[in-house]
């Protein structure tokens, strides 16, 4: 019963781990879009 309970929480654990990476991931892509939009306004 408790090992049951404790894999449950991990893979629960993993899945807001996976969320948070990939949304990280998305908002750092983001941020350099924007950057370089900014430096491309900027050098030109």
């Amino acid at each position: 019963m408790k090992n049951e309970k404790y894999q449950k929480n991990e893979e629960y654990m993993r899945t807001i781990l996976y969320a948070s990476i990939t949304t990280a991931i998305h908002d750092t892509i983001e941020d350099m879009s924007l950057t370089k939009k900014i430096l491309l306004r900027y050098l030109v």
